[in-house]
């Protein structure tokens, strides 16, 4: 995230905020209120960019009197309506991080509950997607193809554990070639 301010003397500053950071405005967004005058479209101007603050309201809860006005773009996103009827169906035996979750959801006071469908109705929670699934899975897709694409053209016909290229490594360089030729277009 960057924002883009101008201070008292219309010098151009910028801040820089990492993602990890992101939930935590710029500094200058949290200290605005201390400049002393009040902020109007007139005497300051403030653009920040950066698709989570356009999509998710958790992080800019508590801090929209500071970002009144802002304009937020955002890319397109979709719902992959796979993916939660998948997480529904997916049970938590086995995978420690998922059996964590299970408890924290308080799901494992009630033995007949398999799976986190169950255990969303049960606790009377909606699942929601969040919004960064549909990108995750674009990049699987494209990584898969491109994969599908250079085992083709390196093996032909033949079975993948026959051809050399089962025995030896992907070349980073011509498999970067592949996936930026991928075209997800049309995959709905």
């Amino acid at each position: 995230m960057i924002c883009k301010n101008t201070d008292s003397n219309g010098n151009r500053t910028n801040d820089i905020s990492h993602d990890e950071q992101e939930h935590y405005p710029c500094a200058t967004l949290q200290m605005a209120p201390s400049y002393g005058a009040p902020m109007t479209h007139h005497s300051y101007a403030r653009f920040v960019a950066s698709d989570s603050w356009g999509i998710k309201q958790s992080v800019v809860l508590g801090l929209e009197h500071l970002l009144a006005g802002a304009i937020t773009i955002a890319p397109h996103v979709r719902e992959e309506k796979a993916y939660i009827t998948f997480f529904r169906k997916l049970s938590p035996a086995g995978f420690t991080f998922l059996e964590e979750y299970w408890e924290y959801l308080g799901c494992t006071e009630n033995f007949e509950l398999k799976y986190f469908g169950e255990c969303f109705d049960y606790i009377n929670y909606t699942l929601k997607q969040e919004s960064y699934v549909p990108f995750v899975i674009d990049a699987v897709r494209v990584l898969a193809r491109a994969i599908s694409k250079y085992i083709s053209d390196e093996c032909g016909d033949k079975e993948f554990h026959r051809c050399s290229l089962s025995t030896s490594r992907f070349q980073g360089d011509r498999l970067q070639k592949y996936y930026r030729n991928v075209s997800l277009s049309g995959r709905h």
